[in-house]
């Protein structure tokens, strides 16, 4: 690991770590930590998302589709209720993941980071990144 990627790990383990423990201040009859949605894009910082956001895009391509296509991993594999009541149905033809083989290019997995301080910075730099092919 480089200096730059460890340096960045340290970071984010110890903002991980702040926002854990004054969360768990603030729920103090919650035994885990256990952030909403909102909660989370509030208070995660800039270091915490970005060291997640690195650690997607280590991946290739055709890797984070796959794992994206899992209904049981991949966070947006729903698409609006498509595949019925049970969270873990059968993907279906209209479905964007109903293909086994696939890509999500980086600037696609940076959206899933839109509502994060920073993001349109991060963005600018994406932009100007090689693409895998």
């Amino acid at each position: 690991m480089t200096a730059f990627l460890e340096d960045l790990r340290k970071k984010h383990d110890i903002a991980y770590n702040e926002r854990k423990e004054k969360w768990l201040k603030e729920h103090a009859t919650v035994k885990y930590f256990n952030p909403t949605h909102e909660e989370h894009i509030k208070d995660c910082t800039f270091n915490e998302w970005v060291w997640n956001f690195i650690q997607d895009i280590s991946k290739t391509p055709e890797q984070r589709y796959q794992e994206a296509r899992n209904p049981r991993h991949g966070f947006g594999h729903d698409n609006g209720g498509l595949h019925g009541s049970k969270p873990f149905d059968k993907c279906v033809p209209e479905c964007r993941f109903w293909n086994e083989t696939g890509r999500i290019e980086n600037l696609e997995t940076l959206e899933d980071y839109k509502d994060y301080v920073g993001y349109y910075e991060m963005r600018k730099i994406v932009q100007e990144w090689p693409q895998h092919h």
